[in-house]
């Protein structure tokens, strides 16, 4: 993201902009996962970073941070559950008024989808049968031991880099 050009923005500012994000998708996750929010379980879940909606919801972000802050450019890493590009050109649009600038998404990077990370995917020139293969083998692998360990999620979490402007 790229601020304002008279750099009125401070980091703070763009960090409590976050941080009300990240409480109010809290609130919403909170809501969808239907745990009584005073029990032992509802603590337990949201300690390790395991609640998840009963059903399918509209977009809700577990996790943001800035990443890097140097005006009129920053980058936030945002961790979302059911996002698309236009749900998340929204929300860095979102921070942009709530800064009282304006914020436009320059990139936005897939580092994370569920169990796969960015050392899990094929460039396009590893396009084959070959490598394509390998990768499904390693995949079942991967998702066999990931799943006896992690058997409480039901629903994966995507992590994402975005660059913006305002």
């Amino acid at each position: 993201m790229t601020l304002h050009h008279d750099y009125h923005i401070t980091e703070e500012q763009l960090e409590r902009i976050l941080a009300v994000i990240q409480g109010t998708n809290l609130r919403a996750l909170l809501e969808y996962s239907r745990i009584d929010l005073k029990s032992q379980e509802a603590y337990e879940l949201a300690a390790k970073g395991l609640l998840r909606p009963i059903e399918k919801t509209s977009p809700v972000i577990t996790g943001v941070r800035c990443l890097h802050f140097a005006p009129p450019d920053f980058m936030i890493e945002i961790q979302c559950l059911h996002e698309t590009q236009q749900y998340l050109r929204q929300v860095i649009h979102k921070i942009g008024l709530a800064l009282k600038s304006t914020a436009v998404c320059t990139h936005v990077r897939r580092i994370r989808d569920g169990f796969f990370t960015l050392d899990d995917a094929l460039i396009r020139t590893q396009w084959d049968l070959e490598n394509i293969r390998a990768a499904i083998q390693s995949a079942q692998s991967k998702v066999k031991l990931l799943e006896a360990n992690m058997a409480p999620l039901r629903e994966s979490v995507t992590t994402i880099e975005t660059e913006a402007k305002t």
